[in-house]
Protein backbone atom coordinates (compact mmCIF):
# COMPACT_ATOMS: atom_id res chain seq x y z
CA UNK A 1 0.00 0.00 0.00
CA UNK A 2 2.98 1.68 -0.23
CA UNK A 3 1.51 4.33 -3.32
CA UNK A 4 -1.84 4.61 -1.92
CA UNK A 5 -0.01 6.02 1.11
CA UNK A 6 2.04 8.54 -1.14
CA UNK A 7 -1.60 9.39 -2.53
CA UNK A 8 -2.82 10.28 0.44
CA UNK A 9 0.07 12.42 1.01
CA UNK A 10 -0.27 14.22 -1.95
CA UNK A 11 -4.01 14.53 -2.05
CA UNK A 12 -4.01 15.71 1.82
CA UNK A 13 -1.26 18.41 1.46
CA UNK A 14 -2.84 19.46 -2.22
CA UNK A 15 -6.65 19.67 -0.99
CA UNK A 16 -5.10 21.70 2.07
CA UNK A 17 -3.20 24.31 0.19
CA UNK A 18 -6.82 23.89 -2.18
CA UNK A 19 -9.04 24.80 1.08
CA UNK A 20 -7.41 27.66 1.86
CA UNK A 21 -8.34 29.44 -1.17
CA UNK A 22 -11.64 28.30 -2.20
CA UNK A 23 -13.23 29.02 1.48
CA UNK A 24 -13.71 32.60 2.79
CA UNK A 25 -13.45 31.68 6.87
CA UNK A 26 -9.86 30.40 6.45
CA UNK A 27 -8.87 33.74 4.61
CA UNK A 28 -10.39 35.76 7.45
CA UNK A 29 -7.78 33.60 10.10
CA UNK A 30 -4.73 35.23 11.02
CA UNK A 31 -1.65 33.15 9.87
CA UNK A 32 -0.57 32.08 13.35
CA UNK A 33 -4.17 31.12 14.13
CA UNK A 34 -4.73 29.39 11.12
CA UNK A 35 -1.01 27.68 11.27
CA UNK A 36 -1.43 26.66 14.84
CA UNK A 37 -4.88 25.28 14.34
CA UNK A 38 -3.74 23.28 12.14
CA UNK A 39 -0.91 22.06 13.74
CA UNK A 40 -2.61 20.99 16.90
CA UNK A 41 -5.49 19.65 14.74
CA UNK A 42 -3.09 17.75 12.64
CA UNK A 43 -0.94 16.18 15.28
CA UNK A 44 -4.18 15.07 17.47
CA UNK A 45 -5.15 13.45 14.09
CA UNK A 46 -2.22 11.69 13.67
CA UNK A 47 -2.04 9.76 17.30
CA UNK A 48 -6.47 9.41 16.81
CA UNK A 49 -6.05 7.47 12.78
CA UNK A 50 -3.07 4.98 14.79
CA UNK A 51 -5.50 4.17 17.02
CA UNK A 52 -8.51 3.60 14.42
CA UNK A 53 -6.49 2.07 11.67
CA UNK A 54 -5.31 -0.29 14.27
CA UNK A 55 -8.31 -1.17 15.35
CA UNK A 56 -10.25 -1.74 11.67
CA UNK A 57 -10.01 -5.00 10.09
CA UNK A 58 -10.36 -4.80 6.57
CA UNK A 59 -10.34 -8.05 3.97
CA UNK A 60 -7.88 -6.73 1.12
CA UNK A 61 -9.34 -9.41 -1.19
CA UNK A 62 -12.69 -9.49 -1.03
CA UNK A 63 -15.03 -7.34 -2.53
CA UNK A 64 -16.89 -4.96 -0.21
CA UNK A 65 -21.05 -6.56 -0.59
CA UNK A 66 -22.77 -4.71 2.48
CA UNK A 67 -22.46 -1.21 3.92
CA UNK A 68 -19.92 -2.26 6.76
CA UNK A 69 -17.25 -2.90 4.94
CA UNK A 70 -17.28 0.40 2.94
CA UNK A 71 -17.61 2.37 5.90
CA UNK A 72 -14.83 1.04 7.68
CA UNK A 73 -12.64 1.59 3.89
CA UNK A 74 -13.73 5.19 4.28
CA UNK A 75 -13.04 5.73 7.86
CA UNK A 76 -9.15 4.37 7.64
CA UNK A 77 -9.04 6.72 4.09
CA UNK A 78 -10.32 9.29 5.95
CA UNK A 79 -7.83 9.42 9.38
CA UNK A 80 -5.08 9.14 6.79
CA UNK A 81 -6.39 11.92 4.69
CA UNK A 82 -7.29 14.64 7.39
CA UNK A 83 -3.76 14.22 8.80
CA UNK A 84 -2.17 15.59 5.27
CA UNK A 85 -5.07 17.50 4.67
CA UNK A 86 -3.90 19.70 8.00
CA UNK A 87 -0.21 19.72 7.01
CA UNK A 88 -1.64 21.30 3.29
CA UNK A 89 -3.30 24.00 5.64
CA UNK A 90 -0.26 24.69 7.42
CA UNK A 91 2.22 25.21 4.78
CA UNK A 92 -0.17 26.94 2.74
CA UNK A 93 -0.79 29.04 5.50
CA UNK A 94 2.75 29.92 5.43
CA UNK A 95 3.49 30.17 1.93
CA UNK A 96 0.61 32.31 0.44
CA UNK A 97 1.14 35.25 3.13
CA UNK A 98 3.92 35.32 4.09
CA UNK A 99 5.43 36.53 0.61
CA UNK A 100 8.22 38.95 1.74
CA UNK A 101 9.87 35.77 3.34
CA UNK A 102 9.06 32.87 0.61
CA UNK A 103 13.16 32.32 0.12
CA UNK A 104 13.69 31.42 3.35
CA UNK A 105 10.33 29.49 3.80
CA UNK A 106 10.66 27.44 0.83
CA UNK A 107 14.69 26.62 1.90
CA UNK A 108 12.80 25.36 5.38
CA UNK A 109 10.57 23.32 3.38
CA UNK A 110 12.71 21.29 1.35
CA UNK A 111 15.60 20.84 4.49
CA UNK A 112 12.78 19.51 6.61
CA UNK A 113 11.86 17.34 3.94
CA UNK A 114 15.68 16.16 3.34
CA UNK A 115 15.91 15.91 7.45
CA UNK A 116 13.06 13.66 7.66
CA UNK A 117 14.13 11.28 4.38
CA UNK A 118 17.80 11.39 6.31
CA UNK A 119 16.44 10.29 9.79
CA UNK A 120 13.59 7.90 8.43
CA UNK A 121 15.39 4.50 8.75
CA UNK A 122 17.38 5.28 11.96
CA UNK A 123 14.15 6.86 13.66
CA UNK A 124 12.53 3.30 12.64
CA UNK A 125 14.73 1.29 14.02
CA UNK A 126 15.37 2.85 17.14
CA UNK A 127 11.80 3.88 17.76
CA UNK A 128 9.72 1.28 15.76
CA UNK A 129 7.42 2.55 12.63
CA UNK A 130 4.51 2.69 14.91
CA UNK A 131 6.78 4.95 17.18
CA UNK A 132 7.47 7.15 14.56
CA UNK A 133 3.85 7.76 13.57
CA UNK A 134 3.80 9.63 16.87
CA UNK A 135 7.23 10.50 16.61
CA UNK A 136 5.71 12.93 13.47
CA UNK A 137 2.66 14.04 15.35
CA UNK A 138 4.66 15.25 17.92
CA UNK A 139 7.03 17.40 15.86
CA UNK A 140 3.89 18.85 14.17
CA UNK A 141 2.41 19.77 17.73
CA UNK A 142 6.01 21.27 18.57
CA UNK A 143 5.81 23.20 15.38
CA UNK A 144 2.08 24.62 16.13
CA UNK A 145 2.94 25.54 20.37
CA UNK A 146 4.88 28.73 19.44
CA UNK A 147 2.06 30.54 17.41
CA UNK A 148 -0.08 28.92 19.79
CA UNK A 149 1.22 30.47 22.93
CA UNK A 150 0.91 33.88 21.50
CA UNK A 151 -2.67 33.70 20.48
CA UNK A 152 -4.08 31.80 23.92
CA UNK A 153 -1.81 30.06 26.75
CA UNK A 154 -4.84 27.86 27.41
CA UNK A 155 -4.57 26.86 23.31
CA UNK A 156 -1.11 26.14 24.24
CA UNK A 157 -1.53 24.17 27.48
CA UNK A 158 -3.56 22.04 25.09
CA UNK A 159 -0.58 21.65 22.28
CA UNK A 160 1.59 20.46 24.96
CA UNK A 161 -0.38 17.90 26.15
CA UNK A 162 -0.84 16.73 22.91
CA UNK A 163 2.57 17.69 22.26
CA UNK A 164 3.70 15.36 25.63
CA UNK A 165 0.71 12.21 24.68
CA UNK A 166 2.10 11.39 21.46
CA UNK A 167 5.95 11.90 22.56
CA UNK A 168 4.92 9.21 25.22
CA UNK A 169 3.08 7.04 22.61
CA UNK A 170 6.88 7.60 20.18
CA UNK A 171 8.78 6.43 23.10
CA UNK A 172 7.12 3.98 24.47
CA UNK A 173 6.06 1.87 20.86
CA UNK A 174 5.65 -1.36 22.72
CA UNK A 175 2.46 -0.54 24.13
CA UNK A 176 0.78 0.75 21.74
CA UNK A 177 -2.03 -1.62 20.23
CA UNK A 178 -1.56 -3.71 16.88
CA UNK A 179 -2.74 -3.28 13.67
CA UNK A 180 -5.67 -5.97 13.06
CA UNK A 181 -4.10 -8.29 10.57
CA UNK A 182 -6.24 -9.15 7.32
CA UNK A 183 -7.84 -11.86 7.69
CA UNK A 184 -6.71 -13.81 4.78
CA UNK A 185 -3.20 -13.73 6.27
CA UNK A 186 -1.95 -16.36 8.67
CA UNK A 187 -1.69 -14.21 11.67
CA UNK A 188 -5.55 -12.91 10.68
CA UNK A 189 -7.82 -13.46 13.98
CA UNK A 190 -9.66 -16.71 12.63
CA UNK A 191 -6.10 -18.40 11.61
CA UNK A 192 -4.86 -17.84 14.51
CA UNK A 193 -7.91 -18.93 16.77
CA UNK A 194 -8.09 -22.20 14.14
CA UNK A 195 -4.48 -23.09 14.56
CA UNK A 196 -3.91 -21.75 18.36
CA UNK A 197 -1.09 -19.66 17.20
CA UNK A 198 1.45 -18.12 19.82
CA UNK A 199 3.55 -15.38 19.51
CA UNK A 200 7.45 -15.95 20.35
CA UNK A 201 8.92 -13.28 19.46
CA UNK A 202 7.95 -9.65 17.68
CA UNK A 203 10.10 -6.73 16.39
CA UNK A 204 8.92 -3.78 13.85
CA UNK A 205 11.70 -3.35 11.11
CA UNK A 206 12.00 -0.29 8.29
CA UNK A 207 10.93 -3.18 6.14
CA UNK A 208 8.23 -5.10 7.50
CA UNK A 209 6.63 -6.42 10.86
CA UNK A 210 8.54 -9.35 11.68
CA UNK A 211 7.05 -12.39 14.03
CA UNK A 212 7.81 -15.82 15.24
CA UNK A 213 5.26 -18.29 16.29
CA UNK A 214 5.21 -21.47 17.89
CA UNK A 215 4.46 -24.08 14.97
CA UNK A 216 1.12 -25.97 15.48
CA UNK A 217 2.46 -29.00 13.44
CA UNK A 218 5.61 -29.48 14.51
CA UNK A 219 6.92 -29.02 18.49
CA UNK A 220 10.28 -28.23 16.66
CA UNK A 221 9.89 -25.81 14.79
CA UNK A 222 9.14 -22.17 14.52
CA UNK A 223 7.09 -20.31 12.06
CA UNK A 224 8.61 -17.08 10.53
CA UNK A 225 6.14 -14.51 9.80
CA UNK A 226 6.25 -11.09 7.47
CA UNK A 227 3.57 -8.60 8.21
CA UNK A 228 0.73 -10.85 9.42
CA UNK A 229 2.12 -13.94 6.27
CA UNK A 230 3.67 -17.05 7.20
CA UNK A 231 7.56 -16.69 5.21
CA UNK A 232 9.23 -20.04 6.00
CA UNK A 233 9.89 -22.55 8.71
CA UNK A 234 13.26 -22.22 11.54
CA UNK A 235 14.13 -25.85 12.28
CA UNK A 236 16.64 -26.86 15.15
CA UNK A 237 20.41 -27.80 13.93
CA UNK A 238 21.89 -30.68 16.05
CA UNK A 239 25.09 -29.95 14.97
CA UNK A 240 25.32 -32.37 12.66
CA UNK A 241 25.94 -31.33 9.00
Amino acid sequence: FTYLLIGFALLGTGAGAIFTQIFEAPRRWRTDALFAAACLLGAGSVGAGWFAVAAIELRTYEAPAAAGPVLRLALVCGVLFASFLAVGIAIAALLTREGARIPRLYFADLAGAACGCALAIPLMLWLSPPGCVFAAGFALAVAGLRPALRLSPALAGVGALVACTLLAGALAAEALPDPVVDPEKTMGRENAARWGLTSAFRRWSPVFRVDVLESPIGSKMKWLVHDGMVGSGLWPFDGDP
